[in-house]
C-alpha cells in the first residue's frame, strides 16, 4: 500500500507544471480587459434602460398633452379659427419630436453591432 502511495506521489511531482511569470503577466492582463469589457457592457445596458424609461415618459407627456389639447377644442376653450399659427406649429412640432425620438432609438438605444 505504500508502495501505491509512493509511486503516486512521485507521478504528481512529475506532472507539477511551472507557470512562466510572462504568460500569467499575458493572462491577467487579458483577464483584465475582458472585465473592463463586460463592466462597459453593463453600463451600457444600464444607460439604455435608464434612455428607455425616460422615453417612455416623454411619449406619455406627448399622449397627455394632445389629449388635453383635443379636449380643449371639442369644449371650445380653443378655437384654430383665432390661433391660425397654432395648428401648423403645432404640427411641425409633433413631426420633429416624432423624428427626434427615432433618432435617439435607432442610433444610440440599438447601435450597429461591430462585426469582429
Amino acid at each position: 500500500m505504500t508502495n501505491n502511495i509512493k509511486d503516486l506521489l512521485v507521478r504528481i511531482e512529475s506532472t507539477k507544471q511551472e507557470f512562466d511569470p510572462e504568460e500569467l503577466e499575458a493572462s491577467r492582463l487579458e483577464a483584465k480587459k475582458e472585465l473592463i469589457e463586460l463592466n462597459g457592457k453593463r453600463q451600457f445596458f444600464i444607460l439604455r434602460n435608464q434612455w428607455s424609461i425616460c422615453i417612455i415618459i416623454w411619449i406619455s407627456i406627448f399622449i397627455l398633452f394632445h389629449i388635453s389639447i383635443t379636449y380643449f377644442l371639442g369644449f371650445g376653450l380653443i378655437s384654430f379659427a383665432e390661433n391660425q399659427w397654432f395648428l401648423p406649429s403645432l404640427l411641425l412640432e409633433n413631426f420633429l419630436q416624432i423624428i427626434g425620438m427615432g433618432y435617439i432609438v435607432v442610433n444610440f438605444l440599438y447601435p450597429k453591432q461591430k462585426d469582429k
